[in-house]
């Protein structure tokens, strides 16, 4: 039986050992393994992310129609050291001219909702199920660098300041971040130089490129993954 592998994480490098094939979302990965068994197919990602093209309703959420718009991203769980260094600066943000749609994560959220109901300009939330109109309503982020992730904004063209999770395996959201920030469109900030001062540096940074990098931007496998993927597993099965 044939196995394959989508990661590479410790794991999967370990695993790899019995693979006839391992499919890779990051060109990062290959130095990990042989490479006879590689094959560069992108990250399978939601089709809803490339097929949808409609933004949030900003005068619910309390934002204005036309401001630029920074996503800040720490997953479903969020981000504790990315959420305390940004709320330290949120204030200086709001008054450069840029609104914040904040994904404050399920551990974090009750403390930050209550510090940011009164404030205009920024929306936070712990969860959501529109992502797709989340990406399609920011011109750019602050965002770990995991796999899936990276691939969205990738897909949706969203120039990032990446900020790796340093105990992720084999410091994987380290190599994973140094794709993007090769192809300019991206920013890296590893989190033992994360500092209030640098994060809102960095913001106010990338506020004055992010359209320049967004030319930067090329084709990406990743919207078509799924079917690449398909497609080479047919093809290997017969081969085999």
């Amino acid at each position: 039986m044939m196995r394959k592998f989508f990661s590479w994480g410790l794991t999967t490098r370990i695993l790899s050992k019995y693979a006839k094939k391992i499919f890779l979302g990051n060109r990062q990965a290959e130095k990990f393994f042989p490479k006879n068994k590689t094959f560069f197919s992108g990250n399978p990602i939601n089709p809803n992310f490339t097929e949808k093209t409609e933004k949030l309703d900003f005068e619910k959420i309390g934002l204005k129609k036309n401001s630029l718009k920074l996503l800040i991203l720490g997953g479903s769980q969020g981000s504790v050291i990315i959420n305390q260094n940004f709320y330290a600066v949120l204030d200086e943000i709001l008054k450069s001219g840029i609104e914040i749609i904040w994904q404050i994560g399920k551990f974090s959220y009750e403390k930050y909702a209550e510090k940011i109901k009164n404030k205009s300009g920024v929306f936070g939330f712990s969860f959501s199920s529109e992502m797709s109109k989340i990406y399609n309503s920011v011109d750019f982020a602050v965002s770990r660098a995991g796999a899936i992730t990276l691939a969205e904004l990738e897909t949706k063209k969203i120039p990032a300041i990446l900020i790796p999770l340093p105990s992720a395996a084999g410091n994987h959201q380290f190599y994973n971040a140094l794709e993007p920030v090769n192809k300019k469109v991206a920013i890296l900030l590893e989190q033992k130089n994360l500092t209030p001062e640098i994060l809102k540096n960095k913001i106010l940074e990338m506020k004055n490129s992010f359209e320049k990098m967004k030319n930067n931007f090329t084709e990406t496998k990743h919207e078509f993954a799924a079917e690449i993927i398909a497609k080479e597993i047919l093809k290997s099965q017969k081969e085999y």
